[in-house]
């Protein structure tokens, strides 16, 4: 995994990874993480700075097959914040889609808190 941008060693156990999620995670070989946390862009609304722009159902697909990888090389908690677009009130529902495409691929969910602005 030499290719992958400025990994972060904390110690001999714990390297933090800031990079292409898909592409760190295709070089781990299975169950080599214990821990995978994250906050994906929320569709093309916040892109951190990296030019993301997927949405709608192109993102769902982008992030089922991130969610899927990430419980490959994982072995003990996958997390993830996620928040769909919003625009002139309008919200893209693009979790509740994410949540049900993970459903129906046998992935376990977790009822999802209650938020509230």
């Amino acid at each position: 995994m030499d290719e992958i941008a400025n990994p972060i060693k904390i110690n001999e156990s714990i390297t933090i990874y800031q990079d292409d999620c898909l592409a760190v995670m295709g070089g781990m070989a299975a169950k080599s993480v214990d821990l995978i946390f994250g906050s994906p862009p929320y569709e093309n609304a916040r892109t951190y700075g990296i030019d993301f722009s997927l949405k709608g159902q192109e993102w769902v697909d982008w992030m089922v097959a991130v969610a899927k990888e990430s419980l490959r090389v994982c072995k003990g908690l996958v997390a993830f914040v996620i928040e769909g677009k919003t625009r002139q009130f309008r919200w893209s529902a693009t979790p509740a889609l994410l949540m049900a495409d993970l459903h129906r691929a046998g992935i376990h969910l977790r009822k999802p808190p209650a938020f509230y602005r």
